[in-house]
């Protein structure tokens, strides 16, 4: 590219307001890049009625449960993309009542307050992303505040089975309702597909194409579910939510800055070998002791504690401390912010001597089978 072509470029993006520094997209993880609880050993996960994650920061749930199969595919439109979030449906699910099936993603309060919804200052946003789907028709396509009281409901069609389609909807700006603050690390809005619905939250009447309504309508009347066929699958990619009303392309970020930014909600550690250290801690009782634990980013808020299993875990004693073996807890012990965090241990049985150094570690045979997370999700 010769220097004239590279200043009308730049030139370009600033007349249409957007630059590559601007960090317009409020989604983490569009590209499906980080999937951290897909990393051992475990290639999927099964939708519960519960709230779960396979691609980092997209949220699934189901009622019935067992509806949906989550995984992270290579199967893209291809560019720069190298990943997409594949829905596979385990069954023909009939939906009645409320029941449904959703994906999605939960952007934080502090990351949309420049849009200004609830206000008179409120701007209009787009929505982009690359959907593939093995059953045509209109897939309800939602935006919604912290509590549903605000709902967005636009139609995502399929007008091709199994191929890549580019889709942008614009949201109209949203003077109205209440919304969480700039102040708030709760829900901002949330930002789902829903491949289930039930007429109680879909035959209500008060849903249109490209409109809001404040009446638990989800969707468009004339929608399809995809879970509603035996192993349909439904691939997204390239998800990007900015302030506007023309869609920018794809801002692509390096691993490195999407793991980072989803770290600030769930981070995972695993051994890699066997007997991998974790912390160093000292017991403050016979049964009790705490490790400083220094994790890779600050998170939301102060994280619960995750594990494969406590059999997978090594108290190890150091300078002839007692009664070394696996911890029957693990939990959190103190957080205010920052990086470091007080890791607390159990060992029921007791027997460990006070003050003495012990070795939290990994032990388990199998590289990648252990795991310690601390999840600050929304």
């Amino acid at each position: 590219m010769s220097r004239n072509q590279q200043i009308a470029k730049m030139i370009g993006r600033k007349n249409s307001g957007h630059t590559q520094s601007d960090n317009q997209n409020m989604i983490i993880n569009g590209a499906m890049h980080v999937a951290q609880r897909l990393t051992q050993g475990t290639t999927y996960v099964d939708s519960t009625t519960a709230s779960l994650y396979a691609i980092d920061r997209f949220n699934f749930s189901g009622n019935p449960t067992d509806t949906m199969r989550i995984s992270q595919s290579t199967d893209t439109p291809g560019g720069a993309f190298g990943y997409s979030l594949l829905m596979t449906s385990k069954a023909a699910t009939t939906f009645t009542g409320t029941q449904y099936a959703m994906i999605g993603q939960r952007v934080e309060a502090k990351n949309i307050a420049h849009v200004g919804f609830g206000t008179a200052a409120a701007q209009p946003l787009v929505c982009s992303f690359y959907i593939k789907c093995s059953v045509t028709g209109s897939i309800p396509f939602t935006l919604m505040n912290h509590d549903d009281t605000q709902i967005f409901t636009a139609n995502c069609t399929i007008n091709t089975a199994n191929t890549w389609e580019y889709k942008t909807i614009s949201v109209p700006a949203r003077t109205t309702g209440t919304w969480n603050g700039a102040g708030s690390t709760a829900i901002g809005l949330k930002v789902q597909w829903y491949t289930g619905l039930g007429p109680d939250h879909s035959d209500g009447g008060t849903s249109t194409d490209g409109g809001w309504n404040t009446s638990y309508d989800y969707a468009v009347p004339g929608h399809i579910n995809v879970c509603s066929t035996n192993a349909a699958t439904l691939y997204i990619t390239g998800v990007q939510l900015q302030v506007g009303t023309q869609a920018t392309a794809f801002q692509h970020r390096t691993f490195g800055e999407e793991r980072q930014s989803c770290q600030r909600y769930y981070q995972r550690y695993s051994n890699f070998a066997n007997y991998a250290g974790l912390a160093l801690g000292s017991n403050w009782s016979a049964t009790n002791g705490n490790c400083p634990f220094f994790l890779e980013s600050t998170m939301r808020t102060p994280p619960g504690i995750e594990y494969s299993n406590l059999a997978h875990f090594s108290l190890g004693g150091r300078f002839n401390a007692a009664n070394s073996g696996a911890p029957t807890g693990l939990h959190n012990d103190g957080y205010s912010g920052g990086n470091n965090l007080d890791l607390g241990y159990v060992r029921s049985s007791g027997g460990m001597a006070v003050t003495s150094i012990y070795l939290l570690e990994f032990v388990n045979s199998t590289a990648g089978v252990s795991w310690l997370a601390f999840n600050s999700e929304l």
